[in-house]
């Protein structure tokens, strides 16, 4: 059975996917690949950091461009642009807090050449939860704050900028997400438990303090995100955050350990040192509602670890 999503791509005459090459830019190119088979390379043009080749998870050979060539990006127009590409949190480290603002301020420029040239019939950013938490003025890390500030800003461009346009937008804020693809998965919670599984043994969890998640499959959140697009009205740009069922690390653990080796997990638990607890919960009721306006069935949590586990 073809999906709503598949069947809406279908009728799409050519995509642009920037960040093609990451976590959730690769999601997309499977999206792609689902809805236009062999045509796909003719029908979509990707971007990333720098010029490469991209094998499809088909086996296509694909040609990805610089992202520094989308002022060059041919006269023919697209009707959906879906950005992916970000610096991670970890950038704000490795690059130092001013040299990410002047990384994050080239793409807010490229990305505004983009929709100026291309004048998309749509558009998908993806967003951070970090960019709700400055924009309350949480307590938060000095890298998060340098990141969700930044997040905050462009989802502020994207909301001017889209309707002077005439570009219909979804804004998806992610979470905490699940699914082929993730790049360097011990860095996230579950890529981190899901090598622990698979290597057998006792489970360790690391934190110091109570953490808790809620989890989004990338596919689920790419598909609401680009039919949200789609029918959304120009003047009335789409937002939701990513949500699911609200799990702690020792119970997620516990979950992974049954869906990849079938068992119940011996836990290591670290001592409480006394620290806040860390959660990081979008809200999940638009999620729900787009998801029930368009038919899409989101994957629950052990779907979600299923997936992962299968192809990450």
């Amino acid at each position: 059975m073809i999906s709503s999503t598949i069947e809406r791509l279908r009728a799409v005459d050519r995509i642009v996917v920037l960040g093609a090459n990451g976590w959730f830019g690769r999601t997309m190119v499977d999206l792609l690949e689902e809805a236009y088979g062999a045509d796909l390379a003719e029908r979509t043009e990707l971007y990333a950091r720098g010029a490469h080749r991209l094998t499809s998870s088909e086996g296509r050979d694909l040609r990805v461009s610089p992202l520094s060539e989308l002022g060059g990006l041919s006269a023919k127009p697209a009707t959906l642009l879906v950005d992916c590409a970000y610096p991670t949190q970890e950038q704000v480290t490795a690059l130092g807090p001013g040299a990410y603002v002047e990384v994050v301020g080239e793409l807010r420029e490229q990305r505004r050449t983009a929709l100026e040239q291309l004048r998309p019939e749509a558009f998908v950013s993806l967003s951070s939860g970090a960019a709700k938490l400055f924009a309350d003025g949480l307590p938060i890390a000095e890298r998060t704050k340098v990141y969700g500030e930044m997040k905050w800003l462009d989802e502020r461009q994207m909301l001017e900028d889209c309707p002077e346009l005439g570009v219909r937008l979804c804004i998806a804020r992610i979470y905490a997400a699940s699914g082929p693809h993730m790049t360097k998965a011990s860095s996230y919670a579950l890529g981190d438990l899901i090598e622990q599984a698979r290597a057998g043994g006792a489970i360790e969890i690391r934190a110091p303090h109570r953490v808790m998640r809620s989890y989004t499959l990338a596919a689920d959140t790419l598909e609401l995100a680009v039919l949200a697009s789609l029918g959304t009205d120009a003047d009335r740009p789409e937002l939701f955050e990513t949500g699911g069922e609200q799990v702690d690390l020792a119970e997620l653990a516990r979950r992974v350990s049954l869906v990849v080796r079938g068992e119940e997990p011996e836990l290591l638990l670290a001592e409480p040192d006394g620290s806040a607890d860390d959660v990081y919960l979008g809200d999940p009721s638009r999620i729900a509602e787009l998801a029930d306006l368009h038919g899409l069935h989101l994957a629950g949590l052990d779907e979600q670890i299923l997936r992962t586990a299968e192809n990450g």
